[in-house]
């Protein structure tokens, strides 16, 4: 989605998987065409296409405005040049706003001591009486231009970070799909939940933002409370539409990973950045979950700042004073590979050059590069995509399904229930999903639904491996195979090299030892042996049943 005036981005947001370059070269069409079409109507509405559109009169008292900056400019100009608003080297935002409003009160306190403060029903028009509504928009302006001016002059931010630096980020890893985030002022929290779902649409995000995290120019614009519970509703849904987007083309098709994903995120505090910043959140909160994925997913905001006599500065990682002084902010989402997965411009205030917009999609991406490999370092996707999660698939018999899933789904309730994981059946194939945290009970789970769905897990012929002794019987003993999965057997002749009385003798329940595999019996069950074995491949043990058979015969 593309709109722009002639010559001059306004908004777009772009939504897939694709490179840097495809992106440019996609704006770069659509900025050609929406500059055609902007001409168009200007053509259209003025008769001639080097006529100015006239701007809109707001009926502004000047004399009022012009006033309020007399008083304010020096002030302001001093309070930026003669604080330092940092902490160590933490960046102290509550100084600064506090500082701000001492401020305003002071320059409206000032107005009203020299009897020039009026309400907005009283005032004449160019008397030099001002309004409450008039120093708050001298006021605004009065703080963007002085540090506009600090900032430009000293190539330095309010909170002493370069153009291109970012603020300390940290990590902290929960269990269960729970990532904390801290970058400074802003700190958040993701939860990943996963559930079964039937529905191809497999990921729903939904924000938590309560009235003592919202940012400090949300909460001093809205007096009412209900107000600001209105915006922050707004705030978290754009913010949940800006990380789905960034995830949709980066997670697992439904029928590889038939689950629904429930995405929580809860602020703590907010201080610029936000959506970008949960979307980083978010992508360890996926891995810790389990959820498959390729790359992390990290995002980065820009602000596009206009200079008279130079080129346009470009600021990374915007705190919350910058996202409003800024002329336009850019946010965008990449993989560690460098592919974008979502890109947006919103927040214009003026006009903006289309190369001023590249640089800033430049400069989000190579931010980019250098937060994924700290979120690499944070849940490396090179073990495995989890932290003690587990997702496996099991090929199950044709026409088990309903064995599987028991009358009125009777087993797959019994197996959750049992072992605190998630089934689901593929909807298309033979098989069936286990997902849980605990390897333990993902192993119990798959035993359980082999043992409904008639199944045996696969061993290898003369591979050892590790048994647990589940049941003895006169004949030999039921083992719990602990790597795969599933029972299997042991004859009382494969217990030990020559005469065994007794099975008891020799195993008992609870007992872990290494087996090898010999083969299966005519039901599938695999055959294990705890003798040395030679070269020459073993034959078949007998089964349980013929072993009783024949000692019944003699």
């Amino acid at each position: 989605l593309y709109a722009g005036r002639r010559d001059a981005p306004v908004y777009f947001h772009a939504s897939g998987e694709a490179s840097m370059e495809v992106l440019v070269s996609a704006l770069k069409v659509a900025d050609e065409e929406a500059s055609r079409v902007a001409r168009c109507i200007e053509e259209h509405i003025t008769g001639d296409s080097s006529e100015a559109l006239e701007e809109f009169d707001e009926g502004e008292d000047l004399v009022a405005l012009a006033r309020v900056r007399d008083y304010l400019d020096e002030k302001m100009s001093a309070f930026l040049a003669d604080q330092d608003f940092m902490v160590g080297k933490t960046f102290d935002l509550l100084e600064l706003n506090r500082g701000l409003g001492n401020l305003k009160s002071e320059c409206v306190e000032y107005f009203r001591k020299i009897g020039a403060f009026r309400s907005r029903f009283t005032k004449i028009p160019g008397s030099g009486c001002v309004t409450r509504e008039e120093v708050e928009q001298a006021f605004a302006q009065a703080v963007k231009d002085a540090i506009i001016h600090s900032t430009v002059s000293k190539s330095k931010r309010i909170d002493g970070r370069g153009y291109g630096e970012l603020r300390p980020t940290q990590f902290e890893q929960g269990s269960n799909g729970l990532c904390t985030m801290e970058r400074d002022g802003t700190k958040l929290s993701s939860k990943v939940n996963v559930t079964t779902s039937k529905s191809p649409r497999t990921l729903d995000c939904s924000h938590s933002l309560a009235i003592s995290a919202a940012p400090f120019h949300m909460r001093n614009s809205r007096h009412h409370i209900r107000a600001l519970e209105y915006d922050l509703i707004q705030y978290g849904q754009e913010s949940s539409f800006f990380t789905e987007r960034a995830f949709s083309y980066s997670l697992p098709e439904f029928n590889a990973f038939p689950y629904y994903v429930k995405m929580k995120s809860q602020a703590l505090s907010m201080d610029g950045s936000f959506p970008t910043a949960n979307v980083c959140a978010s992508s360890i909160s996926l891995a810790n979950a389990g959820v498959p994925m390729k790359y992390h997913i990290a995002g980065t905001s820009a602000g596009i700042l206009n200079q008279e006599d130079s080129k346009p500065a470009i600021l990374l990682d915007l705190v919350d004073l910058e996202e409003r002084l800024v002329d336009a902010i850019v946010m965008m989402t990449s993989t560690g590979a460098g592919d974008v997965t979502s890109a947006s411009l919103s927040g214009v205030k003026s006009a903006i050059s289309f190369e001023s917009l590249v640089d800033a999609l430049g400069s989000a991406a190579e931010c980019n590069e250098g937060i994924a490999e700290k979120m690499n370092l944070a849940c490396s996707l090179d073990s495995g995509s989890s932290e003690g999660s587990i997702l496996e698939k099991i090929e199950i018999p044709s026409g088990s399904r309903g064995k599987v899933i028991g009358p009125g789904g009777s087993h797959i309730k019994e197996i959750e229930a049992l072992t605190g994981v998630i089934v689901s059946l593929h909807e298309k194939e033979d098989a069936v999903f286990v997902y849980g945290t605990d390897p333990e009970s993902c192993k119990k789970a798959v035993a359980m639904l082999r043992k409904y769905a008639g199944t045996s897990p696969s061993l290898s012929v003369g591979k050892s491996y590790k048994v647990k002794v589940s049941k003895v019987l006169e004949y030999g003993a039921v083992v719990e195979i602990q790597e795969e999965g599933g029972d299997g057997w042991i004859h009382i002749s494969e217990l030990r090299e020559g005469h065994v009385k007794s099975v008891g003798d020799e195993l008992s329940v609870g007992q872990v030892v290494d087996a090898t595999c010999i083969g299966k019996n005519a039901r599938g069950t695999p055959q294990l042996s705890l003798k040395p074995q030679s070269s020459k491949p073993a034959s078949k043990a007998p089964s349980p049943k013929a072993s009783r058979s024949r000692g019944k015969k003699r």
